[in-house]
């Protein structure tokens, strides 16, 4: 070999060599940047998910604006008896594609650290009721009291702090979407303020709103409630609270657990030039004036590679000057994940809804299965994950149950967050395909 073509080669295998090592520490460099981003935002849903964004900051430095951006796009296949109530015949298998999430964040700080903010906008299916038309969803600003640290007040349109499940960001979950029980009880957005405290060991969260599920309304829309506050207290005995912005937990982390408990009530049917009850809330409120109390207990523990999360879910609703009108319905939610390589997590869900006995219901107990697979494409990192799940409802939730309660699509609907479309009988199946762009 001659020195010239000796020397081409070594030259070759350094730019080659020198090439991966660079593509390396960007992953690498990528990676940390994600996990410093969440770190940064432990506390109840601060900033707007886990992305690097692009950041924009003010000539003089005391400003800045980061845009990320989520997009999730699905396969579904489901598959149901070809005779179920309400459905028709011929309808047993039902598949296609969908866009659940298309989500835009805009997050940043205002004059100083102090004052922060965030506007989301999403075009997705599910938040816009399957019209693909734009909807603000996460819209507030935030201020951290000077001399107080951990202490912060909340003014704007946000999740109130109740369900944890709900909290925690659609694209840091283990499954494709949220369980049924968890859309069932879900307390979606409201509009108000909130006050919080953060501390190594515990924080606590207080919000005056116009109550669950008002998202986007005016302050005399029928929707709303005549008055809702929602309060809530977690206690940390192990880890750092920014472990806790998912359900996932990697490979070599730390052991990481958490308590939470928290309630809201509110009163409703007031509102809107007397409009009874509003189309809002939840489904298990009820339809004409009344109260509704919603309350849980849940308990998060992560170690390395497998993480595990469990809740229970109440609610009482009760009506106005109706007779034998008090509801008590509960829910449970566990479910937990392993790493099996880097890059790989296996797991598996179960919840249940329990509604209160004296609902005009032929059948009140309902059980709910998942399991699958997520596949992380970086290491350690949420910015493009696949997820293949199968669903299971073991129990009839259509012909002697408004399909609504279930967050199901049902007969005329076009969205159904959980996938099931419901049916007469038992066992509805459905499997999904996911891929979660996060940036």
């Amino acid at each position: 070999m001659s020195k010239k073509i000796a020397t081409f080669v070594i030259a070759g295998t350094a730019c080659g060599l020198a090439s991966a090592q660079s593509t390396l520490d960007l992953e690498r460099a990528y990676t940390a940047e994600l996990m410093a981003d969440a770190a940064n935002r432990s506390s109840l849903l601060q900033g707007a998910g886990e992305g690097s964004g692009f950041t924009m900051t003010s000539g003089d430095g005391s400003s800045t604006l980061t845009t990320n951006a989520l997009f999730q796009f699905r396969y579904v296949a489901n598959f149901r008896d070809d005779n179920n109530a309400g459905v028709g015949t011929d309808n047993d298998f039902t598949h296609g594609f969908e866009i659940p999430r298309a989500r835009i964040d805009w997050s940043g700080n205002l004059i100083n650290d102090n004052l922060t903010y965030r506007i989301s906008g999403d075009f997705g299916e599910i938040n816009t009721g399957g019209s693909n038309n734009f909807i603000v969803t996460w819209a507030y600003g935030q201020y951290e009291f000077e001399g107080m640290e951990g202490a912060f007040v909340r003014f704007g349109q946000f999740k109130a702090p109740l369900m944890w499940e709900e909290l925690v960001d659609a694209e840091f979950q283990l499954a494709a979407d949220r369980s049924v029980t968890g859309e069932t009880f879900s307390q979606q957005y409201s509009q108000g303020l909130m006050f919080g405290y953060e501390a190594e060991a515990w924080r606590g969260y207080f919000a005056f709103t116009d109550g669950i599920n008002s998202i986007a309304t005016n302050y005399n829309d029928a929707v709303e409630s005549d008055y809702a506050f929602t309060a809530r207290a977690e206690f940390k005995f192990a880890g750092d609270w920014a472990r806790f912005t998912d359900f996932t937990s990697w490979r070599n982390s730390d052991y990481a657990g958490k308590v939470g408990i928290a309630g809201h009530y509110e009163q409703y049917g007031e509102t809107g030039n007397g409009a009874p009850g509003g189309g809002g809330r939840n489904a298990l409120a009820q339809a004409t004036p009344g109260e509704q109390l919603l309350y849980t207990v849940d308990a998060a523990i992560e170690g390395n590679g497998w993480n595990a999360f469990a809740a229970f879910y109440g609610n009482y609703t009760e009506a106005d000057n109706v007779s034998n009108s008090d509801f008590n319905d509960f829910g449970v939610v566990a479910q937990a994940g392993i790493f099996v390589t880097d890059q790989v997590e296996l797991f598996g869900r179960y919840d249940g809804i329990f509604l209160d006995s004296d609902r005009a219901v032929d059948e009140d107990t309902f059980n709910f299965a998942t399991i699958g697979a997520n596949y992380y494409f970086f290491p350690e990192s949420h910015a493009v994950k696949g997820t293949l799940d199968l669903l299971i409802s073991f129990d009839e939730t259509v012909g002697t149950t408004n399909p609504s309660l279930f967050g199901l699509g049902g007969v005329g609907t076009a969205v159904s967050p959980t996938s099931f479309l419901g049916q007469g009988d038992d066992t509805e199946f459905a499997i999904r395909g996911q891929v979660s762009v996060l940036f």
